[in-house]
């Protein structure tokens, strides 16, 4: 119920006219901005401001011997309930980019975008990287490296009470190695603008760039950043798929009330003083249902840090 600043108290003394004195038919006269508009409005219509309430982010940066390392904390300071909630195909896309003065800063390493903020496709290391059919030139082959390690966070039920260990709680780190233009296709066969490098998967993405409110999500997978959702699958091992054909919850790392999760983030530093941009955005569904049924799926952001 956000505040209207056009109204003086509830009964809206203004319909009474100004000869009007408060008293219990026409209320008592409150300071702008303290009466409550009673519209109800959702948490993703743009008039709630829900969204841009629920997260802060915070950005601890150095640079050393060439490298810039940005360590960004993402925290839920509004709600009384983890983030996303409700439809679990929700997610939250941490997205981390730098820069020196307008030059983008070429990111070597650290934690990324899960598989659920988009690719058009996706291969592992025993499959050829250089066959995509569907490629187009432009979009990006982004690798990266899926390590022995689990995250260990702290989420509700079994996944915080003790009764799974990190690999059970099922968020493997992955980490960034590198990524490809492609500069044409020809019978599915791409050319790119460097060789990939070694890794363990491979997404075919759309160049993406900084999310901006409003436009229409792109695939987003394995770039600098992080996601937090509770991941169900179906019978067929299909993840991020509606409720009603989920049959087991893989993982879920939404931000509990008040708590917060630190990425590491590296990139090539070309300056001393290294810009970094961290940007939280809140989907509604997944991107590869979306386009499937037709759905529209903008990039609602919810905070952008800058430092």
């Amino acid at each position: 119920m956000p505040s209207d600043p056009t109204v003086t108290n509830a009964a809206d003394e203004q319909m009474f006219g100004t000869g009007s004195p408060p008293g219990v038919v026409t209320g008592w006269i409150r300071p702008p901005g303290s009466v409550r508009k009673h519209a109800w409005y959702g948490p993703r219509q743009p008039d709630s401001g829900m969204l841009q309430l629920a997260a802060a982010l915070f950005i601890d940066k150095e640079v050393s011997g060439g490298e810039l390392v940005a360590r960004v904390t993402t925290r839920n300071v509004g709600p009384g309930h983890a983030i996303p909630t409700g439809e679990p195909m929700r997610s939250l896309l941490l997205w981390v980019e730098a820069r020196c003065g307008d030059d983008p800063l070429l990111p070597t390493g650290g934690d990324v975008v899960p598989d659920y903020g988009g690719a058009l496709a996706s291969k592992d290391a025993t499959e050829d990287w250089a066959q995509w059919p569907d490629a187009e030139p432009g979009q990006v082959i982004r690798v990266v490296t899926r390590t022995d390690e689990w995250l260990d966070y702290v989420g509700y039920g079994p996944f915080g009470d003790g009764t799974f260990d990190a690999a059970g709680k099922g968020v493997r780190v992955e980490q960034y190695v590198g990524e490809s233009v492609i500069v044409g296709v020809d019978g599915g066969v791409v050319t790119l603008d460097a060789p990939l490098p070694a890794g363990d998967r491979a997404y075919l993405v759309e160049d993406a760039g900084s999310p901006e409110d409003g436009l229409p999500a792109e695939a987003r997978a394995g770039a600098p950043g992080f996601g937090f959702a509770r991941v169900v699958v179906g019978a067929d091992g299909a993840r991020m798929v509606p409720h009603y054909a989920a049959v087991d919850v893989v993982s879920d790392n939404r931000l509990l009330p008040t708590a917060a999760w630190t990425t590491t983030h590296r990139f090539a530093a070309t300056c001393a003083a290294p810009t970094v941009t961290a940007t939280l955005v809140h989907r509604a569904f997944p991107l590869p249902l979306a386009r499937e049924r037709g759905w529209d799926l903008i990039e609602s952001v919810m905070v952008r840090t800058e430092r």
